[in-house]
């Protein structure tokens, strides 16, 4: 069972929490990823509180005040003994997962369990996120997982694997030339291709 959340955290993070469980409803496009919160060692928790469990409800509130990062998406829980930030998303999920919050996407959220940091010095809570389609889904495809903000495109060149006869016996002319004159001019004929590169 999986329970709702809303979205930006209130002034000064009182956080109002429904930890009531609700079925999410089937979907073709449900969408469902897992992934570490960071910080969890350091963070403030009431007293008598052991940490998270496993099948707990969490909460995922956005904090476009952040001043450390204006898409920080942290996470919360509650139980008895009150209401705490158990850590943060990495910066590389909260950078796809904030617009989508700010845009009304409608997500679930629970603690899985937890893995082992690779040095073994702690651990991390993992949660489970669970997300249906979103307001923009018809312009926005990719969905959760599109390009985020700051990616760009590039052209770079590759290798010309497909050189008609003609063009090769020209080029291998050429080629030749160029080698005694040391120039790389065969490079300058190579077709370009796009891929992508991550400016986050």
């Amino acid at each position: 069972m999986i329970g709702s959340w809303g979205h930006v955290a209130p002034s000064g993070h009182d956080v109002v929490m429904d930890t009531t469980p609700a079925a999410i409803p089937p979907a073709t496009t449900l969408r469902t990823f897992r992934t570490p919160v960071r910080g969890h060692a350091f963070a403030p928790r009431p007293p008598g509180t052991t940490g998270p469990v496993p099948g707990q409800v969490a909460r995922l509130l956005r904090e476009p005040g952040n001043p450390a990062d204006p898409y920080a998406v942290s996470v919360w829980v509650a139980d008895d003994h009150g209401r705490w930030r158990i850590g943060y998303l990495d910066r590389g999920v909260a950078v796809r997962v904030a617009p989508r919050l700010d845009e009304g996407a409608d997500l679930a959220v629970q603690i899985e369990g937890w893995t082992t940091e690779p040095d073994g010095r702690w651990l991390r809570p993992v949660v489970v996120v669970q997300a249906r389609d979103e307001p923009d889904e018809v312009q926005r495809p990719a969905g959760l997982w599109g390009r985020p903000p700051g990616v760009t495109r590039r052209v770079v060149r590759r290798p010309d694997q497909s050189s008609s006869p003609s063009s090769s016996s020209s080029s291998s002319s050429s080629s030749s030339s160029s080698s005694s004159s040391g120039s790389g001019s065969e490079r300058a004929r190579v077709p370009t291709s796009t891929m992508r590169s991550c400016g986050t």
